[in-house]
This record gives C-alpha cells, structure tokens and sequence, in this order.
C-alpha cells in the first residue's frame, strides 16, 4: 500500500525493500536494547501494542490523558522511553556483516512495515508494522497462536494488528512519533477495521513479579462474548481488581487504556521469550471523542487528514481522517 509524507524535515514511507527492512530490523534491536521499543521500558518494560510490538515509549502530548478509573493525577503515557502500539515480544538475532544485529521475526512477512526517516541523511527513526485482518485470518495471525479470537471472527470483526513500535534510542524530537501516530489514524481511515489488537508484554515469566500491575490491568478486561480464550500452553489467571496505580503499567499501555482499551482475562506465560503478555484491544468505535479529536489532529499535522474526527450520536466516537492530501501519497 503506497504510502510517503515528508513533513518538515522528517518523512514516513513503507519499507520497500531488503535494504529498508534491515533498517527497521536494526533499529528495533538497537531500541529494544536500549529501552526505546518494544521489550523495553520503565518498570514494566513492555510491548503493547496491536499483534505485538513495544508499549514503553513516548505518547504524544496531545492524545496524553488519564486512565479510566485512576486517580486524578495519573496520566497515560508519562514516564520514558520510546516505543508503541499492541505489539508482540520479540528476540532480537544476529544480522548479516560486520557484526551488525537485526530484530527478526518470522511474522515479518506478513505485515506491511512503515518507517520514519530523517530527511537530510535517510537515516531511519522509528518503524512500526501493521497487518489488516479479517475475520478469516484472526486464527493465523500473531495473537491468534496465543489466544484463541474466535469470539472476535465469530462477530465478524475486522481488526488491524500493529507491532514494533519503536523510536531510535537518543531521539529528543517528538515529531517523529507524532508523524507515526498521524500514520496509525490515517491507516484507520483508509483500512477502517473495528479493532486495533496486539499482546502486551512484560519482561520476565513469572506472574508474581507484577502483582499491582496485573491487578490494573484486572479492572480493564474485555467484555464478555469478545475477550479471546486460551491457546497458550502456560497461562495464568488476573488477581482480583485492585486499587493499584496506573504507574506500574508501561507507558503506552497506559496509553491505550486512554483509548478505552482492554486486555484479555488472563495472560499467557512464555518461558522461551522470557515474558509474560496479555491481548490488547481497542474498539474503534469507542474511543473517547477528545481522544479521537486529537489522534485525528496528529493525522492533520502531518498532512494526512483533518483537524478532528466525527462523534456518532451515541457519545463514541470514531479515528476519521480525509483522503491524504495532494501530493502525499495514498494509503
């Protein structure tokens, strides 16, 4: 899917090519080590994002807010680190030559990845990976090996999976991320799927390290007749809801439950990668108006759609963006 914007200094594009992928693949191992994407970040270190990707990160200014039921103090998105999105973990590998390291996965293929450069050297700064599924492909998509989304197939939903949400370690300037989540709205515009989905992941396989964290997280499960069930080998139940802080949870997970996000009833256990995830969705329709507004006006700055997007008459509100404008490209 055609997709170029440059925006005052900065441009994102689809990876294109072998070359443009191992970019991305660098850039995600440099960041996931470093604590800019994925597996990374403050306390809970996390990927949280649609079909798996990073969670700690920075959240753009304009879309922070405060986590449904938290104190009024708490903010989405506070804290360091870069990275984003439902997203999966990920083992990053040795690349090819002069002892270069890439984050390869296998599902790579399967997506489409989008990456943001610096317009002066081609230098890439941050990336992320989408994939549009249908009702058909949620069982072979990256959360289906680990969660069964037949309750999601069986409703007819359309789900966009994003992943690798990463930003280059070092990188002061927030437009980078901004153009990316201008991208994200856009690409919600044009694919318009019901959901956005990924696995939210911490760092470590035991439970008993993140108590607060998943009694948190315990007060924003899916609804019934939509969470997925159990796939996974090794999964453990929440604890009962709690009244911990929003502050044990990652950045961008926090973020997403700005979103009206919610995340599956248990979470699974994977001792190869050394984490514990959980599913994470978010249902279009019900994204807060302010916060629809405000994703849509990431999506204008950047040349890509309108200042805001429409409220239905039932108080939700949807991420709206027009057609990209002249010139920029298509999605």
């Amino acid at each position: 899917m055609p997709f170029d914007v440059s925006v005052a200094g900065w441009r994102v594009r689809r990876a294109g090519d072998a070359a443009d992928l191992a970019a991305v693949r660098r850039l995600r191992h440099a960041a996931f080590r470093a604590g800019t994407g994925a597996a990374a970040g403050g306390a809970a270190r996390p990927d949280a994002g649609a079909e798996g990707g990073p969670v700690s990160g920075p959240v753009p200014d304009a879309v922070r807010g405060p986590v449904p039921g938290a104190g009024p103090g708490s903010r989405a998105g506070a804290g360091g680190g870069a990275g984003a999105g439902p997203n999966e973990p990920g083992r990053p590998g040795p690349g090819p030559g002069r002892g270069q390291e890439l984050d390869a996965c296998p599902h790579d293929p399967d997506f489409e990845h989008l990456m943001v450069e610096a317009a002066e050297d081609g230098r890439c700064v941050a990336t992320f990976r989408h994939r549009l599924l249908g009702p058909g492909d949620m069982a072979g998509s990256y959360c289906g090996a680990a969660y069964d989304l037949s309750p999601l197939a069986a409703r007819g939903l359309t789900a966009l999976e994003l992943g690798r949400f990463c930003v280059a370690p070092g990188l002061d300037d927030p437009a980078p991320m901004r153009l990316a989540w201008g991208a994200v709205a856009a690409l919600v515009t044009a694919r318009r799927p019901d959901l956005l989905i990924g696995c939210a992941s911490l760092p470590g396989a035991d439970p008993a390290r993140y108590g607060p964290a998943l009694s948190v997280l315990a007060g924003h499960v899916g609804p019934e007749g939509m969470r997925p069930g159990r796939r996974a080998a090794e999964t453990c139940d929440l604890p009962p809801p709690g009244a911990g802080s929003p502050a044990t949870l990652p950045p961008l997970l926090r973020f997403y439950l700005t979103l009206g996000g919610w995340v599956s009833d248990h979470a699974v256990i994977d001792r190869d990668l050394g984490t514990l995830h959980l599913f994470c969705a978010i249902e279009i329709a019900r994204i807060p108006p302010a916060r629809a507004r405000a994703l849509a006006g990431l999506a204008a700055a950047a040349g890509l759609g309108p200042e805001t997007g429409p409220e239905t008459g039932d108080g939700s509100a949807t991420v709206d963006c027009a057609p990209l404008a002249a010139g920029a490209g298509r999605v």
